[in-house]
């Protein structure tokens, strides 16, 4: 059964964080023990990088390969800082070994919980639904870390 919307009716537990004002659908209905120290550890890390007019900004973004090639899903709170690991490789692992380093869509939140919760929910999707949503925002999948500023 799926959570998603209205949890409670569906019979799912839901995770409440104090503060946040997330009320989010567990991701495993039968219950984790480690989602609820995840989430106790996200909350005890501190903040580091992007500041939007005064307060922090989270960053849910997907890479691509190519049009059409490869996708990585992640989360960070400096997303320039992020993009320029994945380019140079500073990063081992996914994103250097298949060379996913073009940033094709990207979104901002205002807690590193929704941010965290909003990208454990797209890696479920389907691949269709992925692109669907670049090809909505950026139908050519152009690098959009291309027109920022050095």
């Amino acid at each position: 059964m799926a959570c998603g919307l209205a949890p409670e009716r569906r019979g799912c537990k839901t995770a409440i964080y104090p503060g946040s004002g997330i009320s989010a659908a567990h991701p495993r209905e039968g219950g984790d023990p480690s989602w609820s120290a995840v989430m106790e550890v996200l909350s005890w890390i501190p903040a580091s990088g992007g500041m939007i007019g005064g307060s922090m900004a989270f960053y849910v973004y997907i890479l691509a390969s190519k049009k059409y090639g490869t996708l990585y899903i992640g989360m960070t709170d400096d997303l320039e800082k992020r993009i320029w690991e994945r380019k140079e490789k500073v990063l081992k692992g996914f994103t250097a070994k298949y060379d996913v380093n073009q940033l094709v869509w990207y979104e901002m939140h205002d807690t590193r919980e929704s941010a965290f919760i909003r990208e454990r929910s797209m890696k479920k999707w389907s691949r269709n639904w992925k692109i669907n949503l670049i090809e909505r925002e950026n139908p050519d999948w152009e690098d959009l870390s291309e027109t920022w500023s050095s």
